[in-house]
């Protein structure tokens, strides 16, 4: 065995943060998650129509990618 990917034996993994509730809201974070999902969503779907398209050797429908081109330029962030 490799000891040097290995971590030191005796500490505790570490431990992630809570952030204060009212910093959350402050940032408006889920907002900002919810936006980050739904973009991250809307990419893999063009995404996987991209390779769809590639591996059928078809032409997409351009009116089809232009409303989901719309959908991701209308989340403002």
């Amino acid at each position: 065995m490799d000891t040097a990917t290995q971590p030191p034996q005796g500490q505790p993994p570490p431990v992630a943060e809570k952030l204060n509730p009212e910093l959350v809201q402050l940032l408006n974070l889920e907002s900002v998650k919810t936006r980050a999902d739904s973009l991250f969503k809307a990419i893999s779907r063009i995404l996987e129509d991209f390779d769809a398209y590639g591996r059928t050797n078809t032409s997409p429908k351009w009116f089809v990618w232009g409303g989901s081109f719309v959908f991701i330029s209308g989340l403002s962030i």
